[in-house]
């Protein structure tokens, strides 16, 4: 099994636990929305798209119902950061920059700590290229290119960020 195949198998047991579901439920409830249901992902394409259910939710106040797009991130250690993937192995840009993904939030899932942030997709957008000169930009071994923000600087960075929060 490689690198991508053991990461989307450690999501897919994620998912079938409930991890995501709970995790989504406390991050939106935190947002004054209540979670009425959450639908995985069916097509390769929507896959690609970064997508990996859609959630929907009622706002408690306003009782308007919406549709969001999740993309997953489940991690298995904790540094009390976020890494934001910018370049994929094959010189693309990454899940947190990439202009073609379609999803509105990653849920951000810390798992031992049983910790989640919501990252807006049109706020790492708007500091694509502040994420790209972050001084805490990594290369990997693998080719790939991360930032990694601690949570104030996700805060500061990203106006609409959630997290992180105990669920």
């Amino acid at each position: 099994m490689n690198d991508f195949e053991v990461k989307s198998a450690y999501e897919k047991d994620c998912i079938n636990k409930g991890i995501g579901h709970n995790a989504l439920q406390v991050a939106f409830k935190s947002m004054g929305l209540e979670l009425r249901s959450v639908t995985n992902s069916k097509y390769p394409k929507e896959d690609w798209a970064g997508i990996d259910v859609i959630a929907t939710v009622i706002n408690l106040e306003t009782f308007r119902t919406d549709a969001f797009k999740i993309d997953y991130k489940f991690r298995q250690k904790s540094f009390n950061d976020v890494l934001f993937n910018l370049q994929r192995k094959d010189g693309k840009d990454g899940w947190a920059i990439n202009e073609d993904k379609e999803f509105d939030y990653v849920c951000y899932v810390i798992v031992p700590l049983r910790k989640v942030c919501l990252l807006p997709r049109q706020d790492m957008l708007n500091i694509k290229e502040t994420l790209k000169s972050w001084s805490h930009r990594q290369r990997e071994k693998d080719g790939q290119y991360n930032a990694i923000l601690d949570y104030s600087e996700c805060e500061e960075l990203l106006p609409n960020f959630v997290g992180p929060i105990d669920f």
